[in-house]
């Protein structure tokens, strides 16, 4: 299959949602640990999503979606 070059604001829009998509489903209702009180995570929980995030790339690549601007 060859490889798709999507916009970079989809690309990033993409990772993010599977990356909060596997970090929910990881954690459950423990997410909210990882919160801070405005909705942004603490250090601990930018640490994991930092994590997911990179899986969440590896996932997109591994299928032929590749980042437009790289």
């Amino acid at each position: 299959m060859p490889n798709i070059k999507i916009p970079t604001d989809t690309f990033v829009q993409l990772t993010d949602a599977i990356a909060s998509a596997l970090m929910e489903a990881e954690l459950g209702e423990g997410l909210t640990l990882y919160m801070e009180e405005g909705g942004s995570f603490t250090e601990a929980g930018q640490d994991i999503y930092n994590v997911w995030n990179d899986e969440a790339e590896s996932i997109l690549t591994s299928n032929g979606l590749e980042n437009q601007n790289e």
